[in-house]
């Protein structure tokens, strides 16, 4: 039986070196052996550590037996210091990774990234070439990033002045894009064809195309507030005033010195709130998701109108509108408790307003803005409130001798002082 253990034992021995000695032959300039051969040569240390045991079972009794213990403990020895000399690294490595991890970063290796710094800095030093040449070749490298695209087109656009080669640049990305680099594709082509081709239209219709693909999104908002803001037939028609007064532009002398009037007289008087209240309501009929023109009005009705009413009507609408921004959803919440702190009972609804955005951005910045609100809201109340102003009289200068008598009439009263003599004077005689 020991024999055949033996056996066992030998064979897997020469078994493990005929692989090892193969693979030194065919791989010799590699540094370490591969996770397939030290599991090999690992298997080789268990068998021998079967065998000692063994042999440390059989033979117990007298010299024989402590020879065989003596053997035993050095075949031990010697197979866990080669399995440790085989995985020292990956033990060590296994317990010391979190505090070297801290140090150099890890082992792991990083993930390759396209870099557009050189053409970046070209693009700034104005070699426009050479920066189209630079993406151009990170773009062989990694040819579906979608900077490295949108950065082409923007230089060819812009700064090489071939805005026609800069849309059939994105037109050719846009197969390969994903859904969230389409619309940063289609916005940046309505600005190059408005910007640079003056193409109100073109601009339009790829704007409508963001709106149609990605409804109640941010980037649909954000594709609404351009549209909004695009120029009117009257800009098309080479008049960008439209129907409007056209400004008039006086023609000075050159040595002005003190002459009274500049041409302030010809100049077209400002116009009054209510009046800009009517242009951004009419403003807002033709294009409602206007969010710009919609918070002007309500600034305007909660500052200078006097109306906080309809001013919380605004803001209410641009909050309930969706795809907006959280940051600009805590600044209309926001101007909602002010609306409410203009009026006289606008407490508890500042405190509602303030308490909504809490609930709403509970881990945001605003949230915590919010909260700090809250603990002074009573001292913001006193800064919105105006209080009614006490009038007062006419201040009399010498009010000590408003009267001709220079005795109090209760000074004959007082003890220790002397008489009062107008009092003598004006006492009824005696009877």
């Amino acid at each position: 039986m020991l024999n055949l253990k033996l056996l066992i034992i030998g064979g897997g021995w020469m078994v493990t070196a005929l692989v090892w000695a193969a693979w030194r032959l065919r791989n010799a300039g590699s540094e370490s052996m591969p996770a397939w051969l030290r599991a090999l040569f690992t298997g080789c240390y268990l068998l021998t550590l079967w065998g000692a045991t063994h042999l440390a079972r059989k033979y117990t009794a007298g010299m024989q037996g402590g020879l065989a213990q003596l053997y035993a403990m050095t075949i031990y020895m010697a197979a866990f210091l080669g399995v440790f000399i085989l995985w020292h690294k990956h033990i060590l490595g296994f317990f010391a990774s979190p505090i070297t991890s801290l140090i150099d970063g890890g082992t792991e290796a990083p993930i390759p990234k396209p870099a557009y710094s050189q053409a970046i800095a070209l693009r700034k030093q104005g070699e426009f070439d050479k920066a189209l040449e630079a993406v151009e070749n990170e773009l062989l490298r990694f040819p579906n990033d979608s900077q490295g695209w949108l950065l082409k087109a923007d230089i060819l656009a812009i700064n090489l002045r071939q805005p026609q080669l800069g849309i059939l640049t994105l037109q050719e990305f846009l197969p390969k894009a994903d859904t969230a680099t389409i619309s940063a594709i289609l916005l940046q082509q309505a600005s190059i064809q408005l910007k640079q081709l003056a193409d109100p239209k073109g601009a339009r219709d790829s704007l409508q195309r963001v709106c149609d693909e990605y409804p109640g999104t941010e980037v649909a908002r954000l594709a609404l507030q351009q549209m909004a803001h695009l120029p009117t037939e009257a800009w098309l028609q080479g008049n960008p005033l439209g129907d409007r007064e056209s400004l008039p532009v006086v023609q000075h002398s050159v040595k002005i010195g003190l002459v009274a009037d500049h041409g302030a007289s010809m100049l077209r008087p400002e116009r009054t709130a209510e009046e800009r209240s009517q242009e951004l309501a009419l403003r807002l009929v033709e294009c409602p998701t206007d969010d710009e023109a919609r918070e002007k009005l309500a600034r305007l009705y909660m500052d200078e109108l006097g109306r906080p009413d309809l001013a919380h009507q605004e803001l209410e609408t641009l909050i309930a509108t969706p795809g907006q921004r959280d940051r600009d959803v805590v600044r209309w919440i926001n101007l909602t408790a002010d609306a409410h702190l203009k009026s006289p009972e606008g407490l508890e609804g500042a405190r509602l307003a303030l308490q909504r955005i809490i609930e709403r951005f509970p881990t945001s910045a605003g949230a915590q803005l919010a909260s700090q609100r809250l603990s002074v809201i009573q001292r913001d109340i006193a800064v919105h409130r105006t209080e009614q102003t006490l009038k007062l009289g006419p201040h009399l200068g010498n009010i000590g001798l408003a009267t001709e008598r220079r005795f109090s009439a209760k000074r004959a009263h007082l003890p220790g002082l002397l008489p009062d003599p107008e009092a003598e004077e004006s006492a009824p005689p005696a009877a």
